[in-house]
């Protein structure tokens, strides 16, 4: 499959949500203000990074890019997962969760950007972008878990004292 046969299949099942109408909403919760590290906050960064994804997929004018190969094997192994994820811990009902698993598949698979949004909080420290690459300090610890999400995550490992060893023995680019 290629990144343009995804990006197909994605757009069609995100036709039950209308462009303006992310639009509005993203403008809306972009007007709200909440403490950083706050989970209000964590919950306001990860609803406009979902809907931004989502305004992206809907208008996505595919380029060279789009001939690139994704790995049907890792893609189905995701869909389990994120699938699984949204059962134990999203709130909200079905059209919330297709959301969330249409933004995220889009992010990992067309963007490669991370699944959190930068800013994310994680135990006193955030994910960072610098250029274009991200660090991210929970993933190293995630990683010993197959069942994250973190395995299909663009963010390197950020290096914390915690962390840092680990990290250094491991390959924490993702897989």
């Amino acid at each position: 499959m290629t990144k343009y046969d995804l990006v197909l299949q994605l757009q069609e099942e995100a036709e039950m949500f209308d462009l303006e109408v992310l639009m509005q909403q993203r403008e809306e919760v972009q007007k709200v203000r909440f403490r950083p590290g706050t989970l209000a906050h964590q919950t306001m960064l990860n609803t406009i990074y979902n809907v931004t994804a989502l305004i992206s997929l809907k208008t996505a004018v595919l380029d060279d890019g789009s001939a690139k190969s994704v790995s049907e094997k890792r893609l189905y192994a995701f869909k389990g997962l994120i699938n699984q994820y949204l059962e134990d811990y999203a709130l909200g009902g079905a059209l919330q969760k297709s959301m969330i698993r249409l933004a995220c598949t889009y992010l990992a698979f067309i963007e490669e950007k991370p699944l959190h949004p930068v800013g994310s909080h994680f135990d006193g420290q955030f994910l960072e972008q610098q250029f274009d690459q991200y660090y991210c300090p929970q993933k190293a610890k995630e990683l010993g878990n197959p069942d994250a999400l973190c395995h299909f995550c663009s963010a390197q490992c950020k290096k914390t004292l915690e962390t840092g060893a680990r990290a250094a023995a491991k390959n924490c680019t993702g897989v």
